[in-house]
């Protein structure tokens, strides 16, 4: 038995048991999913089907309830102690957002309207007549040349036709997951509080002291790099596409209005704003081959964005964490790869978290190989490293 303990390190014998198990549980777990396929899928549907809503009213209640609070303290002042003004505020923040979403569709109306008043609908009806003509000679022509190398139509149409009631599904589930999940942001926002007080004496019941100051350090964290950001884009954007839409029609850009609005929706997302802006202004004027416009357009857009990002997007997003542009780029790519345009909206404050953990913990090290240093008196930078490591080691 000596023999054996001078041979094997109970340390890394008792590490090697501990990952010893894990892989069996793992390959247990995996068995099971395996052998329970079907069974295992719809409990996981079933589950994203209620997750999802879920996460979208989290993040419909995360990005009001500053204003929500904002309307029931005004309310609280006047009508101290009744329930009711957080219902009502809730209520008053939804039609601002409606009142907002309506005045949006409205303008955006209004200008597609005044864009296609002074279009000529004779010279359309004349080409769509002649356009129909030639597609439907060119599509016997193609039909004949598919069917000489042996290719069906209908097996195309079919394939089409099961694509496009896929997407239909989607969009139809994308529409349901958006409406339950309005329905539970509400509920959020009127009942917040009472929800909070229960899961935070959940979770005191379930986790140690230690665990619980853990996570709150971290939601800190994160709620200081998301609420800021995410907020002062929002009105970052409000504001760019406003200023580019007035200062637009005041020079008489066709389109003003679609091309605020598109550069506002676009400046949500960190250098997409103005290229969006200059794409719309170049297009839209190129058709027309007004190239007077075209510079006016990009002189327009190049003040605005400067203001922006020299004096009111600093402003906006003075609280959150600063991260370097090449780590915005960054985020933005992995942003982009794994979820989209969604993914890249929350990139940079997801960036922005990981970030200031990686500095937290730099600045941890550095505390510990002082503390160290001091107890020990060494100078020795590869003693004080082992010394670290050991100590994590047997923590």
């Amino acid at each position: 038995m000596r023999i054996f303990n001078n041979v094997f390190d109970k340390k890394y014998l008792k590490i090697a048991s501990y990952a010893g198990i894990t892989a069996i549980i793992t390959f247990l777990l995996i068995l099971l999913i395996y052998r329970t396929g079907p069974t295992f899928s719809r409990i996981l549907q079933l589950f994203l089907a209620v997750l999802k809503p879920l996460i979208v009213g989290g993040d419909i209640c995360y990005l009001l309830t500053p204003f929500v609070r904002f309307f029931d303290k005004k309310l609280q002042s006047k009508f101290s102690g009744k329930t009711w003004t957080r219902t009502l505020s809730v209520i008053f923040c939804l039609l601002i957002i409606f009142g907002a979403g309506a005045a949006f569709i409205t303008l955006l109306i209004i200008s597609m309207t005044k864009s296609l008043s002074v279009l000529d609908f004779g010279t359309f009806s004349y080409l769509y007549h002649n356009t129909k003509t030639d597609f439907g000679d060119l599509f016997t022509q193609f039909q004949n040349i598919l069917g000489d190398q042996g290719i069906d139509l209908h097996s195309i149409g079919k394939k089409v036709a099961r694509h496009l009631t896929s997407f239909l599904s989607t969009t139809a589930s994308t529409l349901s997951t958006l409406l339950f999940g309005f329905i539970f942001g509400v509920y959020f926002l009127i009942d917040g509080d009472n929800i909070g007080r229960y899961w935070s004496n959940a979770v005191k019941t379930i986790y140690s002291a230690k665990t619980i100051r853990v996570m709150k350090e971290l939601l800190n964290d994160a709620d200081r790099c998301f609420s800021g950001y995410i907020r002062g884009q929002v009105i970052d954007a409000l504001l760019v596409g406003a200023s580019v839409s007035i200062v637009f029609s005041l020079i008489g850009m066709p389109h003003a209005v679609t091309i605020g609005i598109l550069t506002g929706i676009g400046n949500l997302i960190p250098y997409f704003g103005p290229v969006i802006g200059f794409l719309s202004v170049i297009i839209i004027n190129l058709i027309q081959f007004d190239f007077k416009m075209i510079l006016m357009g990009v002189a327009v857009l190049i003040a605005v964005m400067f203001i922006d990002s020299n004096f009111i997007n600093p402003r906006l997003l003075a609280g959150t964490i600063q991260i370097h542009p090449l780590l915005v780029v960054a985020s933005l790519l992995a942003g982009g790869a794994i979820g989209g345009i969604a993914g890249m909206l929350i990139s940079v404050p997801c960036g922005a978290f990981l970030k200031l953990q990686f500095d937290k913990y730099l600045s941890w090290r550095e505390a510990r190989k002082r503390l160290l240093s001091e107890e020990t008196g060494s100078t020795n930078g590869e003693a004080e490293d082992e010394t670290i490591s050991a100590s994590e080691e047997s923590a």
